[in-house]
């Protein structure tokens, strides 16, 4: 697998479970009563979980260009 393909398929899987992480977790917040009556539609979570994915990606596509890091983080590697 080509580096390229590789970081590609790394950065699509962690956008996906951002995604998903973000959107569930708007969903729960807005159906709980406990936080003051917070109303957000399903069209409203997923948007805002789509601008987080995007960001997560930036975030990726940054930390790949940065000599010695990895694709998903911007810290450095304590590998040679």
């Amino acid at each position: 697998m080509t580096s390229l393909r590789a970081w590609a398929l790394d950065t699509a899987e962690r956008a996906v479970f951002t995604f998903l992480e973000a959107f569930l977790g708007l969903l729960v917040v807005s159906a709980s009563d406990a936080i003051g009556g917070l109303s957000i539609s399903t069209i409203e979570a997923a948007l805002v979980s789509g601008v987080i994915s995007a960001l997560a990606v930036v975030k990726g596509a940054i930390a790949s260009y940065r000599e010695g890091m990895s694709p998903a983080s911007l810290v450095r590697s304590s590998e040679p």
